[in-house]
């Protein structure tokens, strides 16, 4: 190793002790065939995995939101009719059930 390597490199530190240093060479990381086709399978993988997981949060919120919101609907329709003069007009469904 050539003189002055280490300060240019960076220290890795525990405690306040230097017990390593981290050398960059400088030249861009170069796998072979079988390594880059592995970390690539890897990759769309998590990109997958990732786009799957954004679905199903997507779909079950919005069946969690309809399931919510639709007592509050059935609420404002009967209160519409009741405002519009057919008072025998009666909630959809109890509240709390």
């Amino acid at each position: 190793m050539k003189q002055g390597t280490l300060d240019k490199g960076i220290p890795i530190e525990s405690g306040g002790e230097v017990f390593g240093t981290i050398i960059s060479t400088g030249q861009p990381l170069v796998r072979n065939p079988i390594d880059q086709k592995y970390v690539d399978q890897i990759n769309r993988g998590f990109w997958l995995a990732g786009i799957v997981g954004m679905l199903v949060a997507l779909g079950s919120g919005l069946l969690l939101a309809r399931s919510l919101t639709r007592p509050v609907r059935d609420l404002t329709t009967a209160t519409r009719s009741m405002a519009q003069g057919q008072l025998g007009t009666a909630s959809p469904r109890p509240l709390g059930r």
